[in-house]
């Protein structure tokens, strides 16, 4: 077993109907109800920014930069997508925005045995060493997914942070051997997530993820995942707070 048999792509639905992780399901209704609102210039500009400004930041910082990231958009706003991102600096040639990822990542795992398919959604931020923790667990037959269960939650709008554990987060690898994957096999893991733990799966311990609450997200409110009896939350103090956002680079 070598690391060079696994690839691993991070895959990001920015504004399609359909997600990779759940086919069938349409995810986009949680932007204002409507898919329509993700296929505006306001919307496409304001969520570019946030991409950028968290989950861009967080991938380049990767400490093992050894994966690949697909960003999907649809082909009707590839225009409004490539103006957006024109206006920041162009970013590295593992961090791809296309139209057609099925294409990317089946070209991209062509050569590997196995893929690591990595969830997050495009204004969440992994830690630096994610990818690094990654490869450090090592595979077995039969292995179907590890799982991020210890992060963080901030409140960029009020500079609020506390620490979250939940026991099946949106935060994982699904495991597959390319040939699987390439068949369209896929593992279950509804309802909203709650299906990877029944996957036999392996856990990263250390806090892995930053949940970020900002001004447009209607999925995520921050009394709301304090409130919510599945998740453990607790606020830290500003100190702790101050060294974590050091961490994810987002103050320096």
């Amino acid at each position: 077993y070598m690391n060079k048999e696994i690839a691993m792509i991070i895959d990001i639905p920015f504004n399609t109907p359909t997600n990779p992780f759940w086919p069938g399901f349409e995810h986009a209704s949680e932007y204002d109800n409507s898919r329509k609102n993700s296929q505006t210039k306001k919307w496409i500009d304001y969520r570019i920014d946030i991409f950028m400004k968290y989950t861009a930041l967080s991938l380049i910082n990767q400490t093992n930069q050894n994966f690949k990231c697909v960003v999907r958009y649809t082909k009707e706003t590839e225009n409004l997508i490539l103006d957006a991102l024109s206006k920041y600096k162009k970013l590295p040639d593992n961090i791809i925005f296309t139209s057609d990822g099925d294409k990317y990542i089946e070209d991209a795992i062509a050569d590997y045995k196995y893929i690591y398919h990595i969830r997050i959604d495009s204004d969440n931020m992994f830690s630096k060493d994610f990818i690094e923790n990654l490869y450090q667990i090592e595979y077995y037959e039969g292995l179907e997914c590890i799982l991020c269960q210890n992060g963080y939650i901030y409140d960029a709008e009020n500079n609020i942070l506390a620490t979250m554990f939940h026991g099946s987060p949106s935060f994982y690898a699904l495991i597959y051997t390319v040939d699987d994957f390439l068949v369209g096999f896929k593992h279950n893991t509804e309802p909203d997530h709650w299906g990877a733990i029944k996957l036999v799966h392996e856990k990263i311990e250390s806090p892995s993820y930053l949940v970020i609450i900002h001004e447009k997200n209607l999925s995520n409110d921050f009394q709301a995942i304090l409130d919510y009896p599945y998740i453990e939350a607790t606020i830290v103090s500003d100190d702790e707070r101050d060294k974590v956002l050091k961490s994810f680079n987002l103050i320096s």
